[in-house]
């Protein structure tokens, strides 16, 4: 529960997802986690992360089970329709991922000839659906979806899917000493922002405000350096 000096109260989300680690104790550490503490600290109140599945983050937002989400959510046309972004922080593109020695090869994705493994309710879904199903270049059976990032990266190792479409700086972590290699980028950026209810304009104002102190800060570049972000 995030709480402000006042005493009012704002029960804050994060979704376990881009730049965003929950082990098997619970306790959650990344890139998001580390920004989300330091605009608490700057702010004046404290956090609390809860995990929700990346399908059921708007919902749950929008409910009220949550109050912020988080946890490297791209900034689109259709998340913009729904809730409130706060000022963006990060840019990040997507990589493919393929088993080693697969052969596979970015025109082979980019004609849709395999079968991708992207995350449920993510704007590499989006991606997928936009630029391969939806001009004709990949049949719909081939993209499968996942409830989470270790989902589909599985799917990728054990050969249920031939490629995977995430966000780069996840890419790079999760195969980390996994028989996986990236190919390739996909040339578009997304922007990083905390989604907020668009009734919330108080909470809004508070991140916006932390945030423009903490990326002003030489303490912003110590910690994407710290997890490995440029």
């Amino acid at each position: 529960i995030t709480r402000v000096p006042s005493g009012n109260v704002f029960p804050s989300g994060v979704t376990v997802v881009t730049c965003t680690v929950q082990d098997s104790a619970g306790n959650f550490s990344g890139f998001d986690i580390d920004a989300a503490r330091r605009v608490a600290e700057i702010e004046g109140f404290d956090v609390t992360f809860v995990a929700i599945p990346w399908d059921s983050a708007i919902s749950s937002l929008e409910s009220g089970k949550i109050d912020m989400i988080w946890s490297g959510m791209t900034v689109s046309p259709e998340r913009s329709a729904l809730v409130t972004f706060s000022v963006p922080y990060y840019r990040v593109t997507r990589s493919i991922a393929v088993r080693e020695g697969s052969g596979i090869t970015m025109e082979d994705f980019n004609r849709g000839k395999i079968r991708i493994g992207a995350q449920a309710g993510s704007t590499e879904q989006e991606w997928v659906e936009v630029n391969l199903i939806e001009t004709g270049r990949m049949p719909e059976a081939n993209l499968t979806l996942y409830k989470d990032i270790s989902g589909v990266t599985g799917a990728l190792v054990n050969g249920t899917v031939d490629a995977t479409l995430v966000q780069a700086p996840t890419q790079a972590r999760t195969i980390q000493g996994k028989p996986l290699v990236i190919i390739g980028n996909t040339m578009d950026e997304d922007t990083y922002a905390v989604a907020i209810r668009n009734s919330d304009t108080r909470l809004q104002a508070t991140i916006d405000h932390g945030l423009g102190i903490l990326m002003s800060d030489p303490v912003w570049n110590e910690m994407k350096a710290k997890h490995g972000l440029q």
